[in-house]
């Protein structure tokens, strides 16, 4: 892990990125996962330069991760759609989904 600040944040209908103080001088690679300390999905490193990356995050309608509900084999494609909120697709229809369920990435991702 390899701790960061945030520069600027940008939220466009063309999509949602930030900047931050960490680059390749640092270890940052191009596809890395960004998250919290608590380890909070946030989005994934789009570009990188020597001491600065450009994140785009979950929220980024551009973003798709695979994805799944914790404590059953439903899983889907986890998608950006702007604001806060992330839309769950290509599910099973006779799938039980509810509002309360927590999704995690799958792990399958790279």
């Amino acid at each position: 892990m390899i701790p960061a600040n945030i520069f600027s944040s940008v939220r466009t209908p063309l999509g949602h990125t930030l900047l931050l103080n960490r680059g390749s001088a640092q270890g940052v690679v191009l596809g890395d996962v960004v998250a919290t300390p608590a380890g909070v999905l946030i989005g994934q490193v789009s570009a990188v330069f020597t001491h600065s990356a450009t994140v785009r995050l979950i929220s980024d309608p551009g973003f798709e991760v695979t994805a799944k509900i914790v404590g059953t084999e439903t899983t889907g494609l986890a998608r950006g759609i702007g604001g806060d909120t992330l839309s769950l697709d290509f599910i099973v229809q006779a799938d039980q989904v509810q509002e309360s369920n927590i999704v995690v990435t799958s792990g399958d991702d790279r």
